[in-house]
């Protein structure tokens, strides 16, 4: 999984074609490190078809506002450059890996 900085979202997310899913977060906090190993998981399982991401949050971050986040860690999933789900990150693999199914196979 990479890492992202705010300023490169748009250009990445707008110019793939893969589902792209991007964890944010603090490195510091344990439910965002056990988000990010789970869609590592994912992005090996699924290569060429899933692109995960891992963006550190700062408290005041623009992308909070941007997404009307309240909660870290969270997640985002953009298909062709659109935002298409959004949730808190206490999801569990068997379900995250499930979502992954469905929009892929879309």
């Amino acid at each position: 999984m990479t890492s992202l900085r705010e300023e490169q979202l748009e250009e990445l997310v707008l110019k793939s074609e893969l589902l792209i899913l991007i964890s944010l977060g603090k490195e510091a906090l344990g439910s965002s490190y056990l988000l990010r190993q789970r869609l590592q998981i994912l992005e090996d399982r699924y290569p060429h078809q899933i692109t995960c991401y891992h963006l550190e949050v700062a408290p005041f971050s623009m992308i909070l506002s941007t997404f009307n986040i309240a909660y870290l860690p969270s997640l985002l999933v953009f298909q062709h450059g659109e935002l298409i789900e959004q949730c808190q990150a206490s999801l569990p693999l068997d379900v995250l890996e499930l979502k992954v199914k469905l929009l892929i196979s879309q």
